[in-house]
């Protein structure tokens, strides 16, 4: 063998060696630089979720009952879900918890409720509908595209919503009742509603229901579009009372208008985002709608940072809180952790 040879052969060794101890090197993966002003989001999801299991595993805690309902725990498993997976072990203990809550409760509070203070108490069974159509329904869509949800959880969920009665028998368009409750027959809410149309066109466009709901969801947004209050961007919360819709439920109305597929619909939602943005009302409720939609309008999202991490840590804040809307409250903790993390969702490239 000459020197040529012998050499070529020692590079071809090396070079060997080389890609064997690259191979073995798990870190040279290529990493994706994310930007810290978004990344923080992410975090800020995490410490959300971490007060919200701390105060919700409390018996002390005066929420322990009221803020530990189905939907803290959907809203819990979704943004478990996103961070780490649906087969996160947190996160399916989480699921099984919303699970075990559904098979005892249906989609009730676990408590009876006196929704529209008239007197009239709804058993802990009770259906509420924003609870079905968008508590659960929308992390369960999620799931269920993610493979983790089982197609009967959802066909249970459609059946409830349909044994929702209307509201009224008012004419343009169709609104759908507070609850399964014979008590709540007594006018329209309308974040309620519309959050029905925007649950029925999600799951026409899963594909796998028999059913066609087109027409059900246009009467809805008819009833919507007749009932906007122009000379306010607002709505009556509830057509039985002379009061305008809270920037909190307003801004989930508006988020669910935004995001169905009518034209005229989704042009009045962004009116009201952009309204609620750009004139955020200073309590921890109306946070709450605004954190949401963010993910439309993020004008002034660090300012809603800097509040939400003051808050975290007991630091003096400019957002106070008004009834259940409390940061000892582990189902508004669990809103504003899902809400972190879909907006850390928009942000990414």
């Amino acid at each position: 063998m000459g020197y040529i040879e012998k050499s070529f052969n020692m590079k071809k060794l090396i070079l060997l060696l080389n890609i064997l101890i690259i191979s073995c090197d798990t870190d040279l993966t290529p990493k994706i630089e994310t930007d810290p002003e978004i990344e923080k989001w992410k975090v800020l999801s995490s410490e959300l979720v971490d007060l919200a299991l701390f105060h919700g595993n409390n018996p002390e805690n005066p929420y322990y009952i009221t803020g530990n309902t189905l939907h803290t725990h959907v809203f819990l498993t979704y943004t478990l879900a996103i961070n780490n997976g649906w087969e996160d072990d947190q996160t399916l203990n989480s699921l099984n918890n919303a699970y075990s809550l559904i098979d005892s409760l249906n989609y009730g509070l676990g408590y009876e409720w006196d929704a529209f203070q008239d007197g009239t108490i709804n058993s802990k069974f009770t259906n509420y509908t924003i609870t079905m159509t968008y508590h659960v329904g929308y992390p369960f869509i999620q799931g269920y595209k993610a493979g983790a949800i089982p197609i009967l959880k959802l066909i249970d969920l459609i059946d409830s919503v349909l044994n929702v009665p209307l509201a009224d028998s008012l004419e343009n368009g169709t609104c759908w009742a507070y609850s399964d409750n014979p008590n709540d027959v007594v006018g329209c809410v309308h974040n309620v509603n519309i959050s029905v149309a925007f649950f029925l066109e999600q799951i026409m466009q899963l594909g796998f229901y028999e059913y066609n709901f087109t027409d059900e969801i246009n009467s809805i947004v008819d009833r919507e579009l007749h009932s906007f209050l122009p000379e306010h961007n607002n709505y009556l919360y509830w057509d039985g009372q002379d009061i305008l819709t809270d920037q909190n439920h307003l801004a989930h109305q508006a988020w669910f208008m935004y995001n169905l597929s009518d034209e005229e619909i989704q042009t009045l939602g962004s009116i009201i985002i952009d309204e609620i943005s750009n004139n955020r009302q200073k309590d921890i409720k109306s946070l709450v709608g605004q954190l949401l939609i963010l993910q439309t309008n993020n004008f002034q999202s660090d300012s809603l940072y800097v509040v939400i991490k003051r808050l975290l840590n007991n630091e003096e804040s400019e957002y106070f809180e008004t009834g259940s809307y409390s940061f000892s409250n582990p189902r508004i903790l669990a809103q504003l952790a899902l809400y972190s993390i879909k907006f850390y969702q928009s942000q990414l490239p």
